[in-house]
């Protein structure tokens, strides 16, 4: 990709996509057989929800959009928050760990004739409640991942 195109894609990612802390996604099994070392090769899942703990806007296409994968089980030390699925009852719980945050690309998140989209934006639930965010802030800096 020549370095004008990328740039136009910079542009348009930034300014259409917010992958801030708190928001929420949902990552293709694609994506993380190729990037989750140790990952289930043989999953038939379509995707996993997908929390973004970014604090910053991405200044390359190469950038790291860091994600924690969710499941519907606790493993080891996690955050969890409700409703983020949609058709499921609203208290139950997805959890998300720290083990294992998956490297997203924003490329990723984008359709083009050479490649598609393997993050989706959650339309039931895009972004944590403000309580839940500050509830991951506390449990990242706890964790150590953050200030």
């Amino acid at each position: 990709m020549e370095a004008s195109e990328e740039k136009r894609w910079l542009v348009l990612f930034n300014f259409g996509i917010d992958c801030h802390l708190g928001t929420l996604w949902f990552l293709k099994e694609s994506l993380l057989k190729r990037t989750v070392a140790g990952y289930d090769q043989r999953s038939t899942r379509r995707a996993h929800p997908g929390l973004s703990v970014n604090r910053r806007t991405p200044s390359s296409l190469q950038d790291v959009v860091s994600m924690l994968i969710g499941t519907s089980k606790a493993r080891s030390r996690c955050f969890s928050a409700c409703d983020i699925m949609a058709k499921r009852e609203p208290e139950r719980r997805t959890y998300f760990s720290i083990l294992r945050p998956v490297p997203v690309r924003p490329l990723n998140f984008c359709n083009t004739r050479q490649w598609r989209a393997e993050v989706e934006r959650n339309l039931h639930k895009p972004k944590l409640t403000s309580e839940e965010t500050q509830e991951l802030t506390r449990f990242l800096v706890e964790g150590g991942l953050s200030r």
